[in-house]
């Protein structure tokens, strides 16, 4: 188990590692008294846990643990604090461990043993969702598992599904927090409009937590970029399918007309010019959501 430790005061990091070093299986792959370059080392030593210090000067503990899940949703947070028990009880309402300061050896054995059994049950379900999950984006919004399941997706109102349709449709590429503004908050001002939109991200995620292996929404500094990873969406098979359709239909044509007399082909041309200028009038490129409708 690879792990980083963040804390503003040296001797208790060295403690901390003294302890840490007295249990099999834990790789100490970097020590850090400046909070600032942990999503720096966490990019280059991809660690399963960090345990960090909540009191430090330079930055607020509980928030670098948001920027901390927001690069890699995967890690492990340990909250390092001097608390008193009223505090760390919130703490264990979010599910997030802590250690007490001064740090019992006896209590460290029980994280320790908590993160072994998280990280295990996280492992076999990153192997169990190997498997493609189906996304169903028109009509009713539901993902079809391996195994047949479906699960139907509702979201908070219809902003944040917009919103979700228009990252799809655009993953893998940044998208721009003014873009995203002027598309659907501009007729509020700029404070209220970036509130919603923050908002509107926050369900968006709070929807896609329960597949973390699937989708990742990553905050970029001008914008956000949605990941996505083993997912087929169902308008895009249809539209492969009718590629491949189409491909079978013009070699089944060939090999018709070359048997077919003049009149007949010319009976087909006609046929054919016509179903085109119907095409034309929808040809344009839409969204995800459009394109369902």
């Amino acid at each position: 188990m690879k792990a980083i430790l963040v804390d503003d005061e040296q001797m208790a990091l060295d403690f901390l590692e003294h302890l840490l070093k007295e249990f099999d299986g834990i790789e100490i792959v970097d020590k850090l008294t400046n909070p600032f370059f942990v999503k720096t080392s966490i990019s280059k030593n991809n660690p399963e846990v960090v345990f960090l210090d909540i009191n430090m000067p330079q930055v607020n503990g509980l928030e670098l643990a948001e920027q901390i899940l927001e690069l890699d949703s995967s890690i492990h947070i340990v909250f390092v604090t001097a608390y008193d028990e009223f505090a760390i009880k919130a703490f264990e309402i979010n599910a997030l461990d802590y250690l007490l300061k001064p740090i019992q050896k006896d209590r460290l054995r029980k994280t320790i043993q908590r993160l072994e059994g998280d990280i295990l049950f996280h492992n076999e379900k990153s192997m169990l969702q190997q498997d493609r999950l189906r996304l169903n984006v028109c009509g009713s919004f539901s993902i079809t598992k391996a195994n047949r399941e479906v699960d139907l997706i509702s979201w908070r109102t219809s902003k944040v599904r917009e919103l979700f349709h228009y990252l799809l449709h655009n993953r893998g590429k940044l998208v721009r927090k003014s873009l995203l503004i002027e598309l659907l908050w501009g007729e509020l001002d700029p404070e209220k409009a970036y509130a919603q939109l923050y908002t509107a991200i926050y369900h968006v995620r709070k929807t896609l937590k329960q597949y973390p292996d699937n989708f990742q929404l990553e905050n970029m500094t001008e914008g956000y970029i949605l990941s996505t990873q083993a997912i087929d969406i169902d308008i895009e098979l249809w539209q492969k399918n009718w590629q491949v359709m189409h491909l079978l239909k013009r070699i089944i044509l060939t090999i018709m007309l070359k048997q077919w007399n003049i009149t007949q082909r010319l009976i087909l041309m006609t046929m054919i010019i016509g179903g085109q200028k119907m095409k034309r009038l929808d040809s344009k490129e839409y969204g995800i959501e459009q394109r369902c409708r």
